[in-house]
């Protein structure tokens, strides 16, 4: 390792201060500069993408797009009877559908029938796992579907689009700021799902 003498490093740490200096100067010129032709301030602290990665984040977005597409399309026969409503009791309905007394239930569970009332009953409050639910459909030779859709018949996209919309709104940001970005929402943008989160929990959305 090379050494240096004090002369030297004083001379030296002289120099990299001037040009840390000259280099800040720089820097407050161009934020000026940026600031004058709109760049909104908080601009500034965002990480600068490589074009290499900047391929990555395009291609993420194009399998955004994608997934999203997919979802829509194939569940879009669900959303032409889309509705708003909280499930009955399933079980009951069925039974009754299939004649089937509480009594007939028991013995093809195989449990009593004051069992197989609470069981109903839990069902009924949406108090009961989804393993036992499948099992007593099992026993009956039926079967449990269980699917997640967004409320009030949006559609995947719409739903995103919605809650950017949303979300910048309640952020206090205009009409057309929140519109800009549910549009970047659309072309696969990533939403920032975890302030949307948090509103949602203070009841500012």
């Amino acid at each position: 390792m090379e050494k240096w003498t004090k002369s030297e490093l004083h001379s030296k740490l002289q120099w990299t201060q001037m040009e840390l200096a000259k280099a800040e100067e720089e820097v407050r010129n161009l934020r000026k500069a940026l600031e004058s032709e709109g760049w909104n301030k908080r601009a500034f602290d965002r990480p600068i993408v490589h074009p290499i990665y900047r391929m990555d984040w395009e291609e993420r977005k194009r399998r955004q797009v994608g997934k999203t597409r997919n979802y829509d399309s194939y569940h879009a026969a669900r959303n032409t009877t889309w509705r708003e409503y909280w499930p009955l009791a399933n079980f009951r309905e069925l039974m009754g559908a299939l004649g089937m007394t509480p009594h007939d239930f028991a013995r093809c569970y195989g449990v009593s029938r004051q069992a197989i009332e609470g069981m109903l009953e839990r069902e009924a409050r949406w108090a009961m796992r989804l393993d036992t639910v499948a099992k007593m459909a099992q026993c009956i030779e039926c079967e449990v579907v269980v699917f997640v859709r967004p409320k009030f018949g949006l559609s995947a996209q719409d739903f995103r689009k919605t809650a950017a919309f949303k979300l910048r709104t309640a952020q206090g940001k205009g009409a057309y700021s929140a519109a800009r970005y549910a549009d970047q929402m659309e072309r696969g943008a990533k939403m920032d799902w975890e302030n949307w989160a948090l509103m949602k929990r203070q009841g500012r959305l």
